[in-house]
């Protein structure tokens, strides 16, 4: 995994060659052992997985080998039997050899294994380097985005000089064919099954990983969280769950406002919520037209602007949710008039705390929220 060895990097072949009997191998420690040197030296892991359709059950019979991850994301096998539905556990489950199948039965199975003072176990989430930092680096300045995110699922080993993890990976949104979406927040991971041997030494330290349940709405999101998978033989990604009048899923790093009517229960978007105040502001101060909540769903932008939609109210007013009290409210300044300068200072005034100043300064004002979906007001 480390230099010109990094395990994504695999050229296509039945992946069954032998790794040279000249060539070093990394340092790996099974439990009770320790690592006197942080040298790091470019291993060869002899051992690829071979993922088999689910008629072969664990038949050794060959198919063509799937390149290992790319910031492409993997290839798609030339056959594969689809399941009713890939992301159940039974469809998600990916039968799979681990070859050559009896050089790798014979190693020794493990518990954990140690890098250095640290111990690392079957089940945990760990950081995998896939640069060319000397192990033992310090990280305390490190952005983990650079590195990749693994659970363990077995540890074997020959020696204590021979160490191997059989890994699950993660993925970052930026790595999947089709790209980060709009929904992905900035400390978001993907579930595979996409599955790998590593050498022990190219783990970093301890990852904390949580998985987000989007259905608990009471559940909160803090660290490197999952709620989606990506099925890297159907190269799929399951659904996310869909809020608001929009119909569309939410960015964990973006304000979501839940409805408090026992009927409703409506999760809206903090830009739904912001397009229709500035609409209704729009139609009562400019267009003079009497304001009513039973309208279509708003446009939505995309985050991009590529669409071109420009909205009339644009350079007019603009709003942001305040939150006081667990009180919503939408806070509008009027952008018209007055020259730049006065232009200028309403806008320095929206980005205030201070509830007192906002009430005071006389082109902004509050305004209750009403729940696009049951237009109730929102308490």
């Amino acid at each position: 995994m480390v230099g010109s060895k990094r395990k994504r990097d695999r050229d296509d072949g039945d992946g069954d060659a032998e790794p040279d009997e000249n060539e070093n191998e990394q340092n790996g420690t099974p439990e009770g052992s320790s690592v006197s040197s942080s040298k790091v030296v470019h291993a060869v892991v002899p051992f690829t997985i071979d993922y088999l359709r689910a008629s072969q059950g664990g038949k050794t019979k060959k198919k063509k080998a799937i390149k290992k991850r790319t910031s492409n994301g993997p290839a798609t096998p030339t056959s594969s039997t689809t399941a009713a539905d890939p992301f159940s556990k039974e469809g998600f489950d990916v039968p799979i050899l681990v070859k050559p199948v009896a050089k790798w039965e014979a190693l020794k199975p493990y518990k954990n294994f140690m890098i250095g003072e640290e111990s690392f176990g079957v089940n945990q989430h760990v950081y995998v380097n896939h640069s060319d930092a000397p192990q033992g680096t310090d990280l305390t300045d490190t952005d983990m985005h650079d590195f990749w995110v693994a659970k363990v699922l077995e540890i074997r080993a020959l020696d204590a000089q021979h160490v191997y993890v059989r890994v699950v990976w993660y993925y970052w949104p930026d790595e999947l064919p089709d790209g980060r979406k709009y929904y992905h927040g900035k400390n978001e991971l993907v579930a595979s099954n996409h599955m790998e041997v590593i050498d022990a030494m190219t783990v970093t330290g301890r990852a904390h990983v949580q998985h987000w349940q989007e259905n608990d709405e009471e559940e909160e999101v803090s660290g490197f969280f999952w709620r989606q998978k990506y099925h890297m033989v159907l190269r799929q990604l399951s659904k996310v769950r869909e809020h608001c009048i929009c119909n569309r899923s939410h960015n964990p790093d973006n304000l979501m406002i839940g409805c408090n009517n026992p009927s409703c229960k409506k999760w809206l978007h903090e830009e739904c919520i912001i397009d229709d105040v500035l609409r209704k502001t729009y139609q009562r101060l400019v267009l003079k037209e009497e304001v009513t909540d039973a309208v279509p769903a708003p446009k939505v932008k995309s985050k991009s602007g590529a669409n071109g939609t420009k909205n009339p109210w644009d350079g007019l007013f603009e709003a942001r949710i305040k939150n006081k009290d667990k009180v919503a409210t939408a806070a509008i300044t009027d952008l018209r008039g007055g020259g730049d300068e006065d232009n200028e200072d309403s806008k320095s005034d929206t980005s205030r705390d201070d509830e007192e100043d906002l009430e005071k300064h006389q082109k902004t004002w509050k305004e209750d929220i009403v729940c696009l979906a049951c237009h109730e007001k929102i308490r």
